[in-house]
């Protein structure tokens, strides 16, 4: 894994993110949740999510590399033809709802493989204009300034959550406040998750025993971000993900935090399995 390219599409996604924010703040909220298309994933694509994503693709259209794109929207795109492509993932608007009502908390979430292997990733917050990004495997960033996880406990540590869908997420949820500072929930798993990466932060749990809760095309950058800064993410049992770029609508359990926190988390978690 070269360093250059490394630094080459670390520098691409940026300007990719830079692009989609631009656009989005040329729509009004009013204009954002009209639908436009069914997306990849059979769910609608609005206003705000194409404007995001054409904002993307033509930003990576500019590279003199071969390119492929696997967009949430309109799926597998191949932008620059040639073999080894660089390949990366693109979520539009992660929490198009939040968009939608001008709630300040929606993101564009890129990350950028080449033979398997995380070259970068990018989770830009639109409505603030705010950046998490990796370089590689070891070097995270908030803004463009180093950042790393934090080692603190759960006990002194502000815990960010995802979709609540059954009560063995509820009675968890309840376990982590009484053990924590306190649960935040802001709808947007992207932006949630690539917190812990500076301690923002102090960890993530997005559960579900029955069935997973979140697409890997909604976490998967952060979680770059998150490892890259040093912190642990896994599922609920504490096992690594399994990513197959060709399946990335499949859904994942995720826990996340300092490797002091993210224990402490499946410590609560296994006590409810058990």
């Amino acid at each position: 894994m070269s360093e250059g390219l490394e630094e080459r599409a670390h520098s691409l996604l940026l300007l990719a993110a830079q692009a989609a924010d631009r656009a989005v703040g040329q729509l009004a909220v009013s204009e954002r949740a009209a639908k436009v298309a069914d997306g990849a994933d059979g769910e609608p694509t609005t206003a705000v999510d194409r404007a995001a994503e054409q904002a993307v693709l033509d930003a990576l259209s500019a590279v003199d590399m071969p390119l492929r794109v696997i967009s949430e929207e309109r799926g597998t795109l191949t932008l620059v033809e040639g073999d080894d492509p660089l390949v990366v993932l693109c979520d539009p608007v992660d929490s198009t709802t939040n968009a939608t009502l001008g709630l300040p908390i929606y993101t564009t979430a890129l990350v950028a493989f080449r033979r398997g292997q995380a070259q970068a990733a990018v989770v830009r917050n639109l409505a603030t204009h705010e950046t998490y990004s990796a370089k590689g495997a070891e070097a995270a960033f908030f803004n463009g300034q180093p950042i790393r996880c934090p080692k603190r406990a759960l006990a002194d540590s502000v815990i960010t959550y995802g979709p609540i869908r059954e009560a063995f997420a509820q009675q968890v949820l309840i376990d982590v406040v009484g053990a924590s500072r306190g649960i935040r929930l802001f709808a947007c798993p992207s932006w949630s998750l690539a917190a812990v990466a500076d301690g923002r932060a102090g960890g993530y749990v997005g559960l579900g025993q029955t069935y997973p809760v979140h697409r890997l095309f909604d976490v998967l950058a952060a979680a770059v971000v998150v490892r890259a800064a040093g912190g642990v993410v896994s599922d609920h049992l504490g096992q690594p993900w399994q990513v197959a770029l060709d399946d990335l609508h499949s859904a994942v359990t995720v826990v996340a935090g300092s490797a002091a926190v993210h224990g402490e988390l499946l410590a609560l978690i296994s006590r409810r399995i058990g």
